[in-house]
Order: structure tokens, then C-alpha cells, then sequence
């Protein structure tokens, strides 16, 4: 059954363009998996239930297929010709007779949204998705220009992960899908409580909804039972130390809950299915660094950018093939916008930083 997935998987990535040795790192990777599986004496169904089915692989994989071809009627490519016209009459119309030159300016949005429209839209190609950043985007501006709520307004940009998971809920689980849409709802609820109570003591609890969800994954049923119940131990002894003491001894509370999971296996980091020391290093110095710049300069709303360094630092080190930038821009665009905007209070002008995801993937892939 292994073998045949194998197969299936290369013989899939063969309809894709993508080059040999991309090819084969995909191959390897599962192989690998497979192997650490077979090491810890799972079932192949066990295993192939953790895997996941070639197809879905492939389509989480976002490759482009070759001699992919985009059709489009007669009357959408005049649709697209004439936008660029019609949000020109448009916007001079708007600021000529009721002096709305901003935000009227934004009628040029007309412009990609109407090809996106006529390019995706009926052809379950994620149109909506597509649409998102320009909807955030007028959305945003709507809240700043008119309610000067910048912040915590750039809330409205996480539409387009959401929307995007939402899309692509077709190739997941129900299960699969509410984990993947528990950071971006914990992250929100998290800042629009903090911003409107200034509570984060309590708050950053919400977190633990994606901890919560993520140990339904495990196969194992001790595994389960173990990390549920110390983390609901952890979690009543927090809330008890904060409550008489403060949040930083709480903290401590979760020790119990980080010694359950190295017990079952569940907190470690495996490369290629070895230990790395300098991985493990580099985790430990991010939480430690993150700790200390949050406890001595009392900068937790924005030492927690320190834990990026985390996935930032195992792309370089493990991305094996081209696009590099592209993976990093998410981060690296975050770690800009929450800097400006929070030692600057430019939250106005720092989204900006966001535009560099598209860009980098433009300029990386063209």
C-alpha cells in the first residue's frame, strides 16, 4: 500500500512543473515520514491516515501544472481593456463633484478586480480569495480615514488566510479544518479583547484553543488523555498563581504540561527523523530571548516577534530549492509592520508591509 502511494504521488508530480530535483525531495520527505512511521511500528492505514491522500499532498502543494491555459470570453477581455477607463471616469467624477479625491482614489480597484472576475470566478479557482487583499484592503482604509481606527482595523487583513482555508476546505477534514482556522481566530479575539479591556494577562489563553485542537491529532489515545489532562491542570494552576501572585510565576504552571509532552513524544523536533542540537538551540534561545525582552523591558505586546525567528531560521536552513524569499516575506513583513507601528505608532502607513508577500512572489517566480 506504501509503495503504491509512492507511485501515485510521483506520478502526479509528473504532471507538474516542477524540476527533477524539487521532484525528488517531495518523494524523499514522504519516504522519510513513511520510514519514522514503520520505525514506531504504526499500521500502514495509521500511516496513511497521518499522510494523507496523494492528491490532497499535491494540492496543498500549490504547483502550477504544465501547459496550464486560461480561457476567457470575448466580452470579459473587453471588461478587462476598459477598466482601467472606467475607474478613470469614475474617480474624476467622484472628485470633481463631491470633492472625494480620497478616498475616491480607490476606484482604480476596479482594476484587478475585474480580471480576477472574469479569470476565476465560476472556475473554482479560490476568486474569493483572490478578491480579499482589495477588500481588506478598502475595508482598512474605510476604518482609518473615517473612525482613525488603524489599529486595531489591520484585523481585517487575516480575511484572506481565512478566506483562503475556507476555500480549501473541500481537501480537509472538519477537523483539519477548524485547526486551521484556530490561530488567525484566537489571534483576533486575542487583540480585539486586549485593545478594548487592556487584559492580556488572561487573554493570551486563547492560544491554547490551538494546542487544544492540535492534540485531537494524536493517534495515540494515552498521548491524548495525558496532554488533555495536564493541560487543563496547567491552565487552573495558572489562572490560581495569577490570581494570588502575578502572571510571570503562572507561567510556570505550564511546565507540567511541556514535561507531558516531552513524555509522550508529542514536544520534539525531528529533521529527516534525527535530533538536531543547533534546532533545539535555536528554539530555546528564541522562547528565552522572547522571555527576557518581555520581563526586563516589559515589551511582551511586542517581544513575542523574537519566537519567529524559529520558522525563519529553519527555512534558511532547510529550504532546498528556490523560491527562498517567498516563504520568508509573511515574517519578515510582520516583523516590519508590528516595529513601525508599534515604536512609531505608523499602524496608518506599516500594512504596506504586507504588500511584500505578493511582490516577492512576483519577482521570485516570474
Amino acid at each position: 500500500m506504501l509503495n503504491e502511494f509512492i507511485g501515485k504521488l510521483e506520478s502526479l508530480l509528473n504532471q507538474y512543473d516542477i524540476s527533477e530535483q524539487e521532484k525528488q525531495d517531495i518523494l524523499d520527505d514522504y519516504r522519510q515520514i513513511i520510514d519514522d512511521g514503520i520505525g514506531k511500528e504504526l499500521s500502514d492505514m495509521t500511516i496513511m491516515e497521518m499522510i494523507g491522500s496523494p492528491e490532497k499532498i499535491v494540492s496543498e502543494l500549490g504547483l502550477h501544472q504544465k501547459h496550464s491555459s486560461t480561457t476567457k470570453s470575448h466580452g470579459g477581455e473587453k471588461l478587462i481593456a476598459l477598466s482601467p477607463f472606467i475607474s478613470l471616469i469614475i474617480f474624476f467624477v467622484l472628485g470633481i463633484t463631491k470633492n472625494l479625491w480620497h478616498p475616491g482614489w480607490m476606484v482604480f480597484l476596479l482594476i484587478p478586480v475585474t480580471a480576477i472576475i472574469v479569470e476565476l470566478f465560476g472556475k473554482d479557482n479560490y476568486a474569493l480569495t483572490a478578491l480579499s487583499p482589495f477588500i481588506s484592503f478598502i475595508i482598512f482604509m474605510l476604518l482609518g480615514s473615517k473612525y482613525n481606527l488603524w489599529h486595531p482595523g489591520w484585523l481585517i487583513f487575516f480575511i484572506i488566510p481565512l478566506l483562503g482555508i475556507i476555500e480549501s476546505k473541500k481537501e480537509m477534514d472538519n477537523l483539519e479544518f477548524v485547526t486551521a482556522l484556530s490561530p488567525f481566530i484566537s489571534l483576533i479575539a486575542f487583540i480585539l479583547i486586549g485593545y478594548y479591556t487592556g487584559e492580556y494577562k488572561y487573554t493570551w489563553l486563547l492560544f491554547l484553543l490551538v494546542v487544544f485542537l492540535g492534540i485531537f491529532h494524536e493517534y495515540s489515545s494515552k498521548s491524548k488523555l495525558i496532554l488533555f489532562t495536564t493541560l487543563f491542570l496547567s491552565t487552573g494552576l495558572y489562572l490560581v498563581l495569577t490570581y494570588y501572585y502575578s502572571w510571570q510565576i503562572g507561567l510556570l504552571a505550564f511546565i507540567i504540561f511541556v514535561v507531558a509532552g516531552i513524555y509522550t513524544n508529542t514536544i520534539n523536533i525531528f529533521i529527516n527523523g534525527n535530533l538536531n542540537k543547533l534546532d533545539l538551540f535555536i528554539v530555546f534561545m528564541s522562547f528565552t530571548s522572547f522571555i527576557c525582552v518581555g520581563y526586563f523591558l516589559d515589551l511582551w505586546e511586542i517581544s513575542w516577534l523574537l519566537l519567529l525567528l524559529i520558522p525563519i531560521t529553519m527555512i534558511l536552513k532547510y529550504q532546498k530549492a528556490k523560491p527562498i524569499l517567498t516563504p520568508l516575506s509573511p515574517f519578515i513583513s510582520l516583523i516590519i509592520f508590528m516595529i513601525l507601528g508599534y515604536f512609531f505608532d505608523l499602524w496608518y502607513i506599516s500594512w504596506l508591509a504586507f504588500l511584500l508577500i505578493p511582490v516577492t512572489a512576483i519577482v521570485e517566480n516570474a
